[in-house]
């Protein structure tokens, strides 16, 4: 159809537009239907692709993997196409409208080996099967019409047979007897207008009778209406974004970038933690774990350790990849955090261990302090009074910080023996989860490098001679100039602080990438043993307001990251899926941490970054901005608030109320005062 008439079809649809499925049922007559029909494919079945035909793009992967022949992804593409087109043009010669998948491949002439041409003939029903997934919208409403008794049957403009349609849908959740109608199987088609009058026909029904709901307004709106037929036409956004790929990309870039947009079109997140999850954090958890699969092969380690809370996420994601070797090692959720592995490698109260133990968030309490390490405050008391402070005295200042540490170098025996005792049931944790000997690789968020660090040192104590490299989402320079690590670890995303441009993304992002990141459980404060002898881990409750807001959006985000990341491998119908590049997830994580939209500003910023070192709940808002009004009334303050805030940018963009305004300020500002930072 010409231009002029798309906006005539959408016209005549336009009034029988549904949002949702069940707005259906609200349409007068709908519940006295003697039938109702669904489309199929964008309606009842969405593909996890971003256009119908890079399946096909799909299939000539799948085979060329399979079969290791040299098989050109994109002149098959082209072939496939223009097989369709003949075997279309032949149809239509002897009087039909619709041809059938073996008449497509029969006109593929002798372009390919017959075999081969079988082997692409079952890929493409089987890819079809692993891209197309429920609709939930029509598969509640489906379900709901089979409670009442209303009949129900799915009708498709389809090459695909009856019987390969009706598995698609049983398999994706279609329940029942599922009565399945084709154009296929009847040479005529929806788009023609003949299949509703001859189904009519053979189902013996009124047309009037009959409700059918598709996505394509001119077949299944107009045309159902042609024949008598109540057509509704299915379009939940009235707009459609058109995908946009980089022709210029290699075939398996292409396919890749058309999963990363069709995925999440397919799922289809209603909240802001979903969308966050399918569109960002999915593609850089699987990214990242696809890149760790990739460095294993290499390492070829006897165990993978992925540490708490942040490995949680990439380990989930990484038992998901088919394995690229033969016997993969055993991988571990390495229950650690920074208080249970650096405390009990402590031997001595230095610089180092000052800053460890009280540089992390110093507007606490002194007993705050004390407790976390595991000293009693009440025994401490005294020796806290020596130093001019008292237990409730906040550590606000530089002069109160000195104090602070003049008190823990005092009460170095104490502490040292807190970290002898943890460093205990530390050692029987490590010889129970198999991390005493061999060649063991840590996985974690990243950073600095700590958790590794005082790995390596507890081995070393003990006489362990394990070999430890380190794989990370990022590390800063720092790793570079710390002797056991200089040479033992590696960064997916920022290496080393290199490049400097996605350094720049951790160092002043590191608020949201942690929340990206964060196990929906409270950290590890330390090791007990159990009734019957194992050694647990001892978590942070997780019941306050504070915690648990946080850990429910990481939980989220998490469940919808997975859901596309299950997505996306399914694809690829058991074969290792192509690898996510960071070019790929690049521009959807920059666009949440930088340009943020207001909506996600606001629940993002809503949450609390809580100090991870021991039963600490204090913290701050994200980015909680103040109403414009209060930042007239009392700039200073909020200014202040602002400088303080985790995310900038999230707190630009809540006082303004619009991404594009917090833009236009920071250009505004930044012409007056170039050194003003904005993130």
């Amino acid at each position: 159809m010409s231009r002029i008439d798309d906006v005539r079809t959408i016209a005549m649809a336009l009034p029988y537009r549904l949002r949702r499925a069940a707005d259906a049922r609200s349409r007068p007559c709908f519940s006295r239907a003697a039938l109702v029909t669904l489309d199929v494919f964008d309606t009842a079945l969405l593909r996890s692709v971003a256009q119908p035909d890079d399946v096909f793009s799909l299939i000539a992967l799948r085979v060329r993997t399979r079969t290791g022949q040299d098989l050109d992804i994109d002149a098959f593409k082209r072939a496939r196409r223009s097989a369709e087109h003949r075997s279309r043009e032949i149809a239509r010669l002897a009087g039909r409208y619709e041809v059938t998948l073996r008449e497509i491949y029969a006109g593929f002439g002798d372009a390919y080996e017959p075999a081969l041409l079988e082997a692409l003939r079952h890929e493409e029903v089987a890819a079809e099967a692993d891209v197309c997934f429920a609709n939930p919208d029509i598969l509640s409403l489906h379900q709901a019409l089979q409670a009442v008794g209303t009949r129900v049957a799915f009708v498709s403009d389809t090459y695909l047979d009856t019987d390969t349609v009706t598995s698609m849908l049983a398999a994706r959740g279609y329940s029942g007897t599922l009565e399945v109608h084709v154009s296929s199987a009847y040479g005529i088609a929806k788009g023609e207008g003949g299949l509703f009058g001859e189904l009519a026909r053979i189902l013996a029904l009124e047309p009037a009778s009959i409700w059918h709901i598709g996505d394509n307004p001119w077949a299944d709106v107009v045309q159902a209406r042609r024949f008598g037929w109540n057509g509704l036409w299915y379009r939940p956004r009235l707009r459609r974004s058109r995908p946009v790929v980089d022709r210029s990309l290699p075939a398996e870039q292409r396919i890749m970038r058309s999963l990363l947009q069709g995925v999440p079109a397919s799922l289809g997140a209603s909240t802001t933690w979903g969308a966050i999850g399918q569109q960002v954090a999915g593609p850089v958890y699987l990214g990242f774990a696809q890149w760790l699969h990739q460095q294993m092969a290499v390492f070829q380690p006897d165990r993978l350790l992925f540490c708490a809370r942040d490995g949680r996420i990439v380990k989930a994601a990484y038992d998901r990849l088919p394995p690229l070797v033969e016997a993969p090692p055993p991988t571990t959720y390495f229950m650690v955090s920074r208080r249970s592995i650096v405390l009990p490698a402590i031997e001595r109260i230095g610089p180092e261990e000052l800053q460890f133990l009280a540089g992390n968030f110093t507007s606490l309490p002194v007993h705050e302090f004390l407790s976390r390490i595991g000293l009693s405050p009440e025994h401490c008391a005294s020796v806290v009074a020596a130093h001019g402070l008292d237990l409730l005295t906040t550590i606000d200042n530089d002069e109160k910080q000195a104090a602070l540490r003049a008190v823990l170098m005092e009460l170095e025996p104490e502490i040292l023996a807190v970290a002898h005792r943890e460093r205990v049931l530390f050692e029987r944790y490590l010889a129970q989860e198999g991390a005493l000997a061999g060649r063991l690789a840590i996985i974690d968020i990243g950073w600095h490098g700590s958790l590794q660090k005082a790995f390596v040192e507890i081995l070393q104590r003990m006489g362990r001679s394990a070999d430890v490299g380190g794989f990370y989402f990022g590390t800063n320079p720092r790793v570079t100039t710390t002797p056991v690590l200089a040479n033992a670890t590696l960064g997916w995303f920022v290496n080393a602080g290199e490049p400097f441009e996605r350094f720049h993304i951790t160092k002043s992002q590191w608020a949201i990438l942690e929340l990206l990141f964060t196990a929906p459980h409270g950290s590890v404060l330390g090791y007990e043993q159990a009734a019957d002898g194992h050694i647990e881990a001892i978590l942070q409750p997780q019941g306050s307001t504070v915690t648990a807001g946080y850990s429910s959006a990481a939980g989220r985000i998490q469940e919808a990251a997975l859901a596309f990341i299950d997505r996306y491998i399914a694809a690829f119908g058991g074969l290792p899926p192509i690898p996510i590049d960071i070019p790929s997830v690049l521009p959807s994580l920059q666009r949440l941490l930088f340009s943020p939209t207001p909506r996600e500003a606001t629940d993002i910023g809503d949450l609390f970054q809580v100090d991870g070192f021991g039963a600490t709940e204090r913290g701050q808002h994200i980015a909680k901005a103040p109403s414009l009004l209060d930042l007239l009334t009392a700039p200073k303050r909020h200014l202040s608030g602002y400088q303080q805030a985790p995310w900038r940018r999230g707190y630009l963009v809540r006082l303004f109320g619009s991404t594009a305004v917090a833009g236009y300020a920071i250009a505004a500002v930044k012409l007056v005062r170039p050194s003003f930072r904005s993130e």
